[in-house]
């Protein structure tokens, strides 16, 4: 036993000593542990040997070297000045692969579908045409009038709604969801105004006879120094649009 126990003393001292300035710092546990194998390799040669150091062998093996971590590729130049793999090439389309942004591929905007008013709308039998148009600075009844801001003057599109079936019909184009645009001389220059004037499209609801027609409007709300010719009223919805002339 006293053998062991100097075996053991001298291989702590060789390590706790060692001359090599190379060598680094270990804790208190990192010396007990190579001790104990040290003094373990010896005496394991010795026959009267019997009982071997209790330690964990595992924490002795070399420690992995971490896993770099991948690196993000950097973004390459592109020929005209961009740069990265979505960069936009010749012929509109990308080069990650993706939907043409301009020539060559689809188009953004798809071209609208002209179809008449009445088929805009939507209402089986029931037809809606435009017919002329008025300039005024006030349009209304005694009930009720819209009246221009200074510096602004109306424009009244009129329109005729027909009930062509033989009964009588309660025709709503208030629940419709249908833009409309003024165009004056080629040009949109406004939307209509929100009114309460009798007959107003955009709250129209009202009962029509079988085969009798009402009278709806859209008033719009203009310069009052815009010369007024070419009037049309688009509609659209959804992909649909419906331009009417107005005389």
């Amino acid at each position: 036993m006293r053998k062991k126990l100097g075996i053991f003393a001298v291989c702590t001292a060789v390590i706790l000593t060692g001359c090599s300035t190379s060598v680094p710092d270990l804790s208190n546990v990192d010396n007990d542990i190579v001790a104990q194998y040290m003094a373990d390799t010896v005496l394991q040669h010795d026959k009267n040997y019997e009982d071997a150091f209790q330690y964990d062998h595992s924490i002795l093996l070399p420690t992995p070297e971490p896993t770099k971590a991948p690196q993000t590729p950097q973004a390459t130049e592109q020929p005209g000045g961009g740069t990265g793999s979505d960069s936009v090439v010749a012929g509109g389309s990308s080069a990650s692969g993706g939907a043409s942004v301009n020539g060559g591929g689809s188009s953004t905007q798809e071209a609208k579908r002209n179809i008449a008013l009445s088929d805009l709308y939507g209402i089986s039998g029931i037809g809606i045409t435009g017919s002329s148009y008025s300039v005024k600075n006030s349009y209304g009844s005694d009930y009720y009038a819209y009246t221009a801001k200074k510096g602004k003057k109306l424009l009244v599109a009129n329109f005729t709604i027909s009930n062509n079936k033989g009964g009588v019909e309660t025709v709503n184009l208030a629940d419709q969801d249908i833009d409309a645009s003024l165009i004056v001389n080629g040009k949109t220059v406004a939307k209509p105004s929100m009114t309460m004037v009798e007959g107003d499209l955009q709250y129209f609801k009202k009962s029509i006879a079988g085969n009798q027609k009402k009278q709806g409007v859209l008033i719009f709300e203009i310069d009052k120094s815009l010369k007024v010719s070419g009037v049309q009223v688009q509609f659209t919805k959804g992909n649909s649009q419906s331009v009417v002339t107005m005389q």
